[in-house]
């Protein structure tokens, strides 16, 4: 009988129809197919309690059991599962439902040791070799989860019998997902659609899918599918909360950050799922409630570090954003973790693979080769400062290769044909598939130098430059702290961004630059390099800031209320939310109330489209004030170079000194306050003269491409000096 209720389970859910005869266990197949719960819990219950047959009896409870599974009810599952496989011999494939039960609570297997005897266990992981479709299904399944190499889960995928199910069509999009072919993973999906109903596991995996394929389209039209159909379930929450993000609706990712919080059928797993743990503290950030982060560090953070997917990136981040020490155990306990699992290859082990002697690098004889890692290799601030780095090196004997470590693929906006098409410039895309396939492949190319991009910033790389990757590892442009990574030998900035003496912890060796750590030279390839200088605003004198809701901090609002209550006839002007999420707003306009911010003063401009609109944006801008601890540094450049002067509060660490060390490679160190007062007083007197700053806008940008900060092949010698120097200590 159990092939026949099989066939049921495995029938398109669209193509499937109940049967009209009495109860039975293949009808309450068909009800589960369908999705009919209490029907289906109702008849199977009375197929139960009626029934004498052993073999009866085991298939309704392996049904039960699969009932609750699909219904999100796993403990109700797990009780069933305890009562059927102690008391039962089995002839089921009851692996299968193990193998579930494990995939909705990790820590199921120890719990079932408590109830089990090691006996029992043993026979029902047999139950795999049991001729079923389920078994064969399990063993598919299981391979994904266990990493098994590609050519084997291939071999299963060939080898299913029943393809023509939405099983199959499930598996195989993860399949091509795991291989890197996100893009076909959505379509096989989509293909589907009409066949499978209002399948909820379909409607998850899809949008799912769809997200990491950031398909916007796709992902909004499984969403709403999802939603209508399971609501504010803890499911579908970690989904609605990353479209929300995408959407830029802060507020309400927050609230569902809330929901998921505080839904008590929630599962840690689900919780603390990789994206679902980061889009929880993006959320939070976004909505400018950093400040929390360090009473949540316990809540988001896995008591088990070997655990993929808790938040403790994210957390190392947000902490370092607001110049916390917690950051600092916090990353030590994550690299003590790493150690635990996988030991760091010692430096002397990398060194000997690619040790030319000592001497070549003094002569300078010896080509250097420098790999920069980065996940954003798409129109990020990091990739677009690099391509004009690199655009301007003149090195005859020093190779650069740009890496992506985006687990996505290439698509147009990506830039790794304009890398390549640069003298001396190779590209490479390495999704981390596993971390140890990265990290082989990395040290397989001898690299003198491997520059981290990305710090702890989304898809960074740290488990892999803990493994080392090069002689020379090294901190730079892209993250704003130390990364705590024992394995990093340097933090590359200037004295600026590092005074002396240096007072913020790191793990790294302080690096100075005898010039400013960047440059901004834009290339004609970015609305930056071809967009004149806006025009002057109209109207009374504006004041603005183009970061994000999230460096918003009370204390910048404040400042900013003082500035604003001393010059009455100023407006500020801020693009920190979509129009599309006024619930965000309302948020920030709250907290600027209880700082002494009149709202009423602030201009809101809508989030351009494009990043052109952005730029011009601009034109309402007079002066650009700088947000602290958390500052600005792309928006710096962006601000001079459009026109617009910026004002600074200098901190105490990097992440608070990085405008600070702009506008000094700038030679604009007049525009750097050093206290809030005098944060104040600066932006009163610079404002004094309204027409003389907005009949002298084409000053600033002048200014940068005369200045060290509008040098990049002056930046390219010291940086390739500076590498030089560093192999040269270790060879």
């Amino acid at each position: 009988m159990f092939d026949l209720i099989e066939n049921e389970l495995f029938a398109w859910p669209a193509h499937q129809s109940i049967p009209e005869h009495p109860t039975n266990l293949i009808k309450v197949a068909c009800l589960i197919r369908q999705q009919k719960w209490l029907d289906a819990e109702a008849d199977c219950i009375n197929i139960l309690v009626n029934s004498r047959d052993s073999r009866e009896r085991e298939i309704g409870l392996w049904l039960l059991c699969l009932l609750f599974l699909n219904s999100f009810s796993p403990s109700r599952a797990k009780e069933v599962y305890f009562h059927a496989v102690s008391s039962a011999s089995l002839r089921l494939p009851w692996c299968y439902l193990r193998f579930r039960l494990y995939a909705s609570d990790s820590g199921f297997y120890e719990i079932e040791k408590s109830f089990l005897s090691a006996k029992t266990i043993l026979s029902i992981q047999e139950t795999r070799f049991n001729s079923s479709l389920f078994s064969d299904y399990f063993d598919i399944l299981n391979c994904f989860s266990t990493s098994t190499a590609v050519p084997l889960i291939q071999d299963r995928l060939n080898h299913f019998s029943r393809k023509n199910s939405l099983e199959y069509v499930r598996a195989y999009s993860r399949f091509l997902t795991v291989t890197g072919r996100v893009a076909e993973a959505v379509r096989q999906l989509s293909d589907v659609e009409t066949k499978c109903a209002d399948n909820h596991g379909y409607w998850i995996q899809f949008c799912e899918t769809a997200l990491v394929a950031q398909d916007s389209v796709l992902s909004l039209h499984s969403l709403r599918k999802l939603y209508g159909l399971l609501g504010d379930h803890p499911r579908v929450l970690p989904l609605l909360l990353q479209v929300k993000l995408l959407q830029r609706q802060p507020s309400l990712a927050r609230r569902s950050t809330f929901l998921l919080r505080t839904a008590k059928s929630a599962d840690l797993s689900v919780l603390n799922a990789s994206t679902s743990s980061a889009n929880q503290l993006t959320s939070l950030e976004h909505c400018g409630n950093v400040e929390w982060f360090p009473y949540l560090l316990p809540q988001f953070i896995s008591p088990s570090k070997d655990r993929h997917g808790d938040g403790t990136a994210n957390m190392i981040y947000h902490l370092s954003s607001i110049e916390s020490l917690l950051s600092k155990p916090l990353a030590q306990a994550f690299f003590d973790s790493c150690a635990v699992s996988s030991p760091a290859f010692k430096k002397d082990q990398v060194i000997q693979s690619v040790n030319p002697p000592k001497s070549v690098f003094e002569n300078g004889v010896m080509p250097l080769r420098v790999a920069w890692v980065t996940p954003d290799i798409g129109p990020h601030p990091v990739s677009r400062f690099l391509l004009s780095f690199l655009s301007n090196s003149d090195s005859e004997n020093t190779f650069h290769t740009v890496i992506s470590t985006s687990p996505n693929k290439p698509d147009e906006s990506w830039l790794l044909a304009d890398f390549s098409s640069l003298r001396n410039v190779d590209t490479a895309h390495l999704p981390p598939s596993s971390i140890q396939g990265t990290v082989d492949a990395i040290r397989s190319m001898s690299f003198d130098v491997v520059v981290d991009l990305a710090g702890w910033t989304g898809g960074n790389f740290q488990a892999g430059f803990f493994n080392r990757l090069a002689p020379v590892q090294v901190n730079y442009l892209g993250y704003f702290a130390s990364t705590g990574n024992p394995s990093m030998d340097a933090w590359l900035g200037d004295e600026h961004l590092f005074p002396q003496p240096m007072r913020e912890w790191h793990t790294e060796s302080i690096e100075r630059l005898s010039r400013c750590f960047l440059a901004w030279q834009p290339s004609a390839h970015f609305a930056e390099g071809q967009l004149p200088v806006t025009d002057e605003p109209k109207g009374p004198l504006r004041f603005g800031c183009f970061n994000h809701n999230r460096k918003l901090s009370d204390a910048t609002l404040r400042v900013w209320g003082q500035i604003l209550g001393k010059r009455s006839d100023s407006r500020l002007v801020l693009k920190a939310n979509a129009s599309s999420d006024p619930d965000t707003q309302a948020l920030l306009r709250r907290r600027m109330i209880r700082q002494g911010l009149n709202p009423e003063h602030v201009i809101w401009l809508p989030l351009a489209r494009t990043h052109e609109d952005h730029l011009q944006q601009y034109s309402e801008v007079d002066i650009a004030l700088d947000c602290f601890p958390n500052g600005g540094c792309t928006t710096t450049c962006e601000a001079l170079w459009m026109g617009a002067p910026v004002i600074t509060k200098t901190g105490g660490s990097y992440v608070s000194r990085m405008s600070t060390a702009v506008l000094h490679g700038a030679c604009l160190e007049d525009w750097c306050a050093e206290s809030e007062e005098a944060y104040i007083r600066l932006a009163i007197q610079q404002a004094e003269d309204v027409q003389y700053l907005r009949n002298s806008r084409d000053k600033w940008r002048s200014q940068v491409q005369q200045s060290p900060l509008g040098d990049a092949s002056d930046l390219m010698r010291h940086l390739e000096d500076r590498f030089r120097t560093l192999r040269r200590n270790v060879a």
